[in-house]
């Protein structure tokens, strides 16, 4: 059963739409092809079809997709044949990239981040629960490490990256069972720590091993099916 969203989580259906995007511009789901079927991204996504068929009719609203009878052809893009798109190199890339860029940011910024409202995140009630305390805590750590970094560039490729990130993170937090989701508190409670200490190797640690424990936990997740391909379509 799906977790009910909190004010602070889009819908999972937009965040898989800005994953397809994310596809179509690499190439994977190239100019011309049709995407898999519904029951392909249900099976490697674990998606209901109410939230696949949601998001492709995103993607039609923004002009990226055509829906016809038979398929959902993409519209706009680069032009090539279709390529196998791996679900596990895409996590292991992301992630990857987070951990550099994050901490690179966390570099930067540490001499403006306001600890007393890091220090703050740890007070939350008691009541909330894990999972909407997780996106809070995330939102205020990314929040405290972006507002503050003065390199523009390096600020723009976190913000992209993040964005492209959030689909998994939701994934994984919708797929996780109860002691996971303490546990993924808990990593995040930890780089709070060493940020309110003014502990930076600490901080660095921290994140780096929070960031191990989401992508390691995600390719578990897709241990099976994991690799889908568009369809070339006749003109």
């Amino acid at each position: 059963m799906r977790r009910m969203e909190t004010d602070s989580e889009p819908a999972l259906h937009s965040l898989f739409a800005n994953y397809l995007r994310m596809k179509v511009k690499d190439g994977g789901f190239p100019k011309g092809c049709a995407l898999p079927s519904i029951g392909e991204f249900m099976m490697v996504f674990k998606l209901t079809p109410a939230e696949v068929i949601k998001a492709v009719i995103e993607l039609e609203g923004s002009g990226i997709a055509k829906v016809t009878a038979r398929s959902v052809e993409i519209v706009a893009g680069r032009e090539g044949v279709p390529l196998p798109v791996d679900v596990r190199n895409d996590i292991r890339m992301l992630f990857s990239e987070l951990d550099s860029l994050e901490n690179k940011a966390l570099d930067d910024a540490w001499p403006k981040i306001d600890k007393d409202s890091i220090r703050f995140q740890l007070s939350i009630d008691d009541s909330v629960p894990p999972s909407k305390k997780i996106w809070r805590m995330n939102k205020a750590l990314h929040d405290q490490i972006v507002n503050h970094c003065s390199d523009m560039t390096l600020c723009l490729k976190l913000e992209t990256l993040l964005g492209n990130i959030r689909f998994f993170r939701r994934l994984y937090l919708d797929s996780i069972p109860s002691r996971e989701v303490f546990k993924h508190a808990l990593a995040l409670e930890n780089i709070i720590y060493a940020m309110s200490a003014d502990d930076l190797p600490g901080a660095h640690s921290n994140v780096s091993s929070h960031i191990v424990q989401v992508r390691d936990a995600l390719l578990e997740i897709f241990s099976q099916k994991n690799t889908l391909k568009g369809r070339r379509t006749v003109s």
